[in-house]
């Protein structure tokens, strides 16, 4: 057993990547790009976009029902971000739920894609929490949205060397 291949995740199938996985997350972080940096980072960012709108258009026709998923909880991270969400766990929750969907999606078989959507959403929230307590300071210098700033300014004895325990 140990020597045997992998087996695809759809019997029978020509294997391909998930489509909208490249496209959705990336080109939700142009966008953010775009609004967040620099001069220059937001001139390469248009260079860029275009592509990206290409092949996410490719892909969603492809799975639109996804597409239309993805696109959701992307509107809901972005209005969160927009009211600067204090609280990291909802703030969380869109990035988490949008993994989901994409690994769930890699597979037909039920036991599969029960462990994928486990695995999606587990590594979406660290992922995002991760990043936010990393960009922590360069956030809060730029005047940018990050959760535990803004859980820290409701919260003046929250203990910082706490909150990185707690997202580990």
């Amino acid at each position: 057993v140990e020597n045997q291949p992998p087996r695809p995740l759809h019997p029978g199938r020509r294997q391909q990547p998930g489509p909208l996985f490249k496209p959705g997350p990336a080109g939700q972080k142009l966008l953010d790009d775009l609004h967040d940096e620099g001069f220059a980072k937001r001139l390469a960012v248009r260079l860029v976009l275009p592509f990206a709108r290409r092949d996410y258009k490719k892909a969603a026709a492809r799975q639109p029902q996804l597409a239309r998923q993805l696109e959701a909880l992307m509107q809901r991270q972005r209005e969160l971000e927009e009211n600067r969400c204090a609280q990291v766990d909802a703030a969380a929750e869109p990035t988490a739920l949008l993994m989901q969907q994409v690994l769930s999606s890699l597979s037909e078989d039920p036991m599969r894609r029960r462990v994928l959507e486990r695995l999606g959403y587990l590594l979406g929230r660290w992922v995002y929490l991760i990043d936010a307590l990393d960009d922590w300071d360069e956030d809060q210098a730029k005047g940018r949205y990050n959760p535990f700033a803004c859980q820290a300014a409701e919260t003046p004895d929250l203990d910082r060397g706490r909150l990185y325990e707690q997202a580990r």
